[in-house]
């Protein structure tokens, strides 16, 4: 969606504006758990990583696989890990040329302190390698500020396998009191990170109190992150007790499992008790956390930028002569004829339009058969779901083929006399000519079909242009010359004329005679 920004100086077309459009993905993740199942599937991408530590020591980015990248920590974990790889198989997918895109590691001061790691997607354009794509780990972030400011509970349930004990202890209301007196209006930060710790951690927590006399507590969320010390007599914690909650997906009816004992109400305050004394505990059969976020951002107008870099090009015509001095002064020049035909070289997956039904010449268009298989082709371009542009204007076919390069067309279907010819013969076995945009190679196929093998060639079909180039060799050209090269002659008549012009004889014609009299 659209997305606003307090731009002062918005410039360089499509990369710096007020309003932009997004697209975001929230992928929640347990905090502990963020092991991906698919990552197996982008682990061997070689990438260009920056990582920070290579920035900082001014080295330049590495190559490595996506496994190691994670497995040596360059990369926090696997779920981190699958958003990189799948970004960059969309991004070449989408037309981006793979050898100008890196991934580039925030640095120390610029990473959020919220984030546990953050990547960005760099695509090398004119002007520089431009960030289109931020992949980071936000951790429990959002949720925890929209929690706070909605006062709601934004948390995820997990049903144990097999019901835990679990220790509870927290504050008790005297201490929680006296945190409120010391604190003030960073109590409740305190008490909040307080709540957050396991036994084990506040155990240790109060042994270094206790050593101490005080001891230090980094509280770190939307507030910021800073340290508080808390004397030790602060620290005074209580044995708390638990519900033990009905296991999701029990059906109804079914007796819930015995949850055992009752542990004693606490009565006053409780010190923690020592390790050779046996703890409170309480059964807990759902897991409650809050869930961290991985989330894409992707800038689709810098993308949609690098796109068009990428893709397009100039075709040299052929026979080009090397570049002629600029004219003198007052010598006029024709601008138009040395204009050499641009192209953009869209994927086929992604082009606009994925076809261009264009009529030989104007005597095809008079013929009264045309109307007919022209109307018939459309129809079975629209049931594949295909967009397509017919050109039937006067130009040559060689100009109207320059004209949808220039659009991004990544295919042709030109329909000659011979198509013609077969279509008032027999209809099914009318045959036109398919060709690609980026070769200029052609291939013949029957008309019936040519709308279903442009949709394969256009989708994620395995079909390739080589494949279907090759299947079909030599099916584009004029019957003749097809012919000409399938009885050997047009290899034969290119050795001759190449022996000829080595050796330059007084009767060339008599020679040539001599030469294939010999054969």
């Amino acid at each position: 969606g659209k997305a606003f920004r307090n731009e002062i100086a918005p410039r360089s077309g499509l990369i710096r504006q007020r309003e932009f459009t997004q697209a975001e993905i929230e992928y929640f993740v347990h905090p502990q758990k963020k092991a991906h199942p698919k990552f197996a599937a982008v682990g061997s991408l070689q990438l260009e990583l920056l990582p920070s530590p290579q920035q900082l020591a001014a080295q330049p980015a590495v190559r490595m696989s996506l496994a190691e990248a994670v497995a040596a920590g360059t990369v926090a974990n696997e779920t981190l890990g699958f958003f990189i790889g799948r970004t960059y198989q969309f991004l070449v997918r989408a037309g981006c040329k793979a050898e100008h895109i890196r991934f580039r590691q925030h640095l120390p001061d610029e990473m959020a302190h919220y984030a546990c790691d953050c990547w960005d997607a760099e695509i090398e354009m004119s002007l520089g390698w431009v960030e289109c794509v931020g992949i980071a780990d936000r951790s429990a972030y959002d949720l925890t500020v929209h929690a706070k400011a909605t006062n709601t509970p934004l948390i995820a349930e997990e049903p144990f396998e097999v019901p835990v004990k679990v220790e509870r202890y927290g504050l008790s209301k005297k201490a929680a009191a006296a945190l409120g007196k010391s604190f003030k209006k960073d109590a409740k930060r305190v008490a909040g990170k307080l709540d957050e710790m396991s036994a084990e951690e506040l155990k240790a927590l109060k042994a270094t109190a206790e050593a101490e006399g005080k001891a230090s507590l980094t509280v770190s969320d939307c507030g910021g992150s800073d340290t508080f010390e808390i004397a030790n007599e602060l620290l005074v914690f209580e044995a708390t007790s638990g519900i033990a909650r009905q296991p999701r997906g029990q059906p109804r009816g079914q007796p819930r499992p015995a949850p055992g004992p009752r542990p004693p109400r606490a009565c006053g305050v409780a010190q923690l008790p020592p390790p050779s004394r046996q703890a409170t505990t309480t059964i807990m059969h759902v897991e409650k956390y809050t869930p961290n976020v991985i989330e894409p951002s992707f800038g689709i107008d810098r993308i949609l930028t690098a796109i068009y870099e990428h893709t397009y090009s100039v075709r040299a015509k052929e026979g080009d002569a090397p570049e002629e001095p600029p004219p003198k002064k007052g010598d006029k020049k024709d601008s138009t004829a040395d204009a050499k035909p641009g192209v953009l070289a869209f994927p086929p997956e992604v082009a606009p339009y994925k076809c261009v039904v264009l009529p030989l010449d104007m005597r095809i268009v008079r013929e009264c058969e045309y109307a007919g298989m022209r109307d018939a082709l459309r129809a079975t371009l629209s049931e594949q779901g295909l967009q397509y542009k017919v050109d039937e204007s006067g130009a040559s076919i060689g100009k109207r083929y320059a004209r949808s390069d220039e659009l991004g067309i990544p295919f042709a279907i030109t329909i000659d006399e011979d198509c013609l010819k077969q279509f008032k013969a027999d209809a099914a076995s009318a045959t036109a000519t398919l060709r690609e945009r980026d070769s200029t190679r052609q291939v013949r196929l029957p008309l019936s079909t040519i709308a279903q093998t442009v949709a394969q060639l256009c989708s994620a079909s395995s079909l390739t242009w080589d494949e279907l180039d090759a299947d079909f060799a030599g099916t584009g050209a004029d019957p003749k010359v097809a012919y000409l090269k399938q009885m050997g002659v047009e290899e034969a008549l290119s050795a001759a004329v190449t022996a000829l012009a080595k050796e330059k004889p007084a009767d060339p014609m008599k020679w040539l005679s001599a030469r294939f009299a010999a054969l």
